[in-house]
């Protein structure tokens, strides 16, 4: 068996691997050794000399994303009067470059928050967050605030997307617009940019019946192919009286789980 890689996107005619054989029979005056891709190779990624088994790309573009590996099957018959021919697996996988730029499932995130007051300290805001389809180095993010904060209120986890804020006080009917932006670590770089709309709400006041979630325990099913940004679940809590409710994660989390601020 055979391993090689090619990076994905590459140009016609590169080389990526010769294949070897020998056969004890030949004579100096038989043909030569032919070589044929018999299978893997149903979209024509890839050509073989028939004469040198070398292993060349095509005009089809390799696209990891896609598909990250191909398993070819290469026949090598000889030239005599009853041909005989044997046959050896090649696995080439295709090499991830930056092709894919950041994306944010939301362009614009809208949310709904209370009022903060001079007695409240600051804390996180809200956690944008967005997915590179590449790998590696190429698909590790990091969040910058590029517009919207020239007074600092704000700050951004440059790992996590989470926004926060120092200042003690945000005050009712007062909104703040910020532009985030996510960059790969790849070369060239590549970036996308959301916008977090923030409107600061009055606080209802506290109610006298203690609230409760609708269901005392909450299973969620969640498969590992499962799409960024896929919907769980949805949990969920009827207040006594018309009232906004705000839902957090709390206790131990790793970070890759997110709960929708104002609808659970």
């Amino acid at each position: 068996m055979y391993h090689a890689s090619v990076p994905e996107n590459s140009p016609k005619d590169l080389s990526i691997i010769q294949i070897q054989a020998q056969d004890p029979d030949a004579m100096a005056t038989e043909p030569r050794l032919s070589f044929r891709i018999a299978s893997g190779n149903p979209q024509n990624f890839f050509s073989i000399n028939p004469r040198t088994g070398l292993i060349m790309t095509t005009a089809r573009k390799l696209d990891r994303e896609q598909q990250a590996e191909h398993v070819l099957e290469v026949t090598v018959s000889d030239g005599g009067p009853s041909p005989r021919h044997t046959t050896v697996w090649v696995v080439i996988q295709v090499l991830d470059v930056n092709d894919n730029k950041p994306v944010f499932p939301e362009k614009l995130y809208q949310v709904r928050l209370p009022e903060r007051g001079r007695k409240q300290r600051g804390g996180p805001i809200y956690r944008v967050f967005a997915y590179d389809a590449d790998q590696g180095a190429n698909a590790e993010l990091s969040y910058s605030i590029v517009d919207g904060n020239e007074d600092g209120k704000f700050y951004i986890d440059p790992k996590t997307g989470v926004v926060s804020s120092p200042k003690k006080q945000f005050s009712a009917g007062t909104y703040d617009i910020l532009t985030v932006k996510a960059m790969d670590n790849g070369r060239p770089q590549r970036w996308a940019t959301a916008r977090l709309h923030i409107e600061w709400i009055r606080r209802p006041p506290p109610s006298p019946v203690p609230l409760v979630f609708d269901e005392q325990l909450y299973n969620f099913t969640v498969m590992e192919t499962d799409k960024v940004a896929e919907i769980v679940g949805v949990v969920s809590a009827q207040p006594q009286r018309a009232m906004p409710l705000w839902f957090d994660i709390t206790g131990e989390s790793s970070g890759d789980r997110e709960v929708g601020r104002d609808n659970g």
